[in-house]
C-alpha cells in the first residue's frame, strides 16, 4: 500500500491542480507515464480517481501513482487532442482506449471542391478542408451527419465531382436527402448556402440556422401554396 508520505504528496499535488480543462498524466515511482486522461475540470477529475476507484484495475493504478503532471488547455477539444497525442507517445499501460492507434473522429468539409462533401474522418491533415472535432463517440458523429444530411441536403457521393456515370440523380435525391447538384437542380451558390448552414450548426450558431430555415420554409410555403397551409408545410418538412 502507499506510504503516508506519498499520500500526502499526492494530496498536495491534487489541491494545486487548476479547475480548467486539460490533460493529466500519472507517473509511477520510476517516472514512467502509466495513465493519461483528459478533463473539463482537472482538479475534480483527478480527485475522482483517488476517491472512487471502482475496479481492481483502478485500485492497482491508484496504488502505482507517484506523481501527477498536468497540461492546462483552452478547451475540451484541445484536451481531447492532447490526450490522444500523449497516449500515442507514452503508450501508458493503464490506458485501454486508443491503444490500437485509432484517432478520435472528426467531421470534415471539403471546401476546396465546388460542391463540398461533409464526411466522417479520423484524419486532420489537409489544409483545404474544414474540420470539426475531435469527438469522443464515433456513433454519435455518424448520427449527427445523418441528421445534417436530412436538413441541409448535401451530397453523399465521394468523388470530387458530384454524381454518377449514369447522369441521373441517385436515390438520395428521391428520398429528399440531396438537392442533386449532379444534374444541376441546385446551383453552386445554392449548395454553398447549405454548406454554410452545416458550418453554422457545427460552430454552435443555432439561432442563425433557425432564422435561415424559417426564411426557407416561408418561401417554400409560398411557392407550394396549392399544397396546403404554411403550418401543414412545416409539419411535412420536419416529418421528413
Amino acid at each position: 500500500m502507499a506510504s503516508e508520505g506519498r499520500r500526502t504528496k499526492l494530496a498536495e499535488q491534487r489541491k494545486s491542480l487548476p479547475s480548467g480543462p486539460g490533460v493529466y498524466l500519472f507517473h509511477d515511482a520510476k517516472g514512467k507515464v502509466i495513465y493519461v486522461g483528459k478533463a473539463k475540470n482537472l482538479r475534480s477529475r483527478v480527485g475522482g480517481h483517488f476517491s472512487n476507484p471502482v475496479t481492481r484495475g483502478a485500485y492497482e493504478m491508484v496504488d502505482s501513482i507517484e506523481s501527477v503532471e498536468f497540461l492546462l488547455v483552452a478547451s475540451e477539444a484541445e484536451a481531447l487532442l492532447a490526450e490522444q497525442n500523449f497516449i500515442k507517445q507514452y503508450r501508458p499501460r493503464f490506458n485501454i482506449r486508443l491503444r490500437d492507434d485509432k484517432s478520435y473522429p472528426f467531421i470534415a468539409i471539403s471546401m476546396d471542391e465546388e460542391y463540398p462533401r461533409v464526411y466522417f474522418t479520423r484524419e486532420r491533415h489537409r489544409r483545404d478542408r474544414v474540420y470539426f472535432g475531435p469527438y469522443s463517440n464515433a456513433k454519435r458523429v455518424r448520427g449527427t451527419l445523418d441528421l445534417l444530411g436530412k436538413v441541409f441536403l448535401f451530397r453523399s457521393c465521394q468523388g470530387v465531382e458530384p454524381g454518377r456515370r449514369t447522369g441521373s440523380p441517385c436515390l438520395d435525391y428521391y428520398i429528399k436527402r440531396c438537392g442533386a447538384p449532379c444534374v444541376g437542380y441546385v446551383t453552386p451558390e445554392q449548395y454553398r448556402e447549405s454548406i454554410d448552414g452545416v458550418v453554422a450548426f457545427l460552430s454552435g450558431r443555432y439561432r442563425e440556422i433557425e432564422r435561415d430555415l424559417e426564411a426557407r420554409m416561408k418561401q417554400a410555403s409560398i411557392e407550394a401554396s396549392d399544397k396546403g397551409t404554411y403550418e401543414e408545410y412545416v409539419q411535412r418538412y420536419f416529418a421528413k
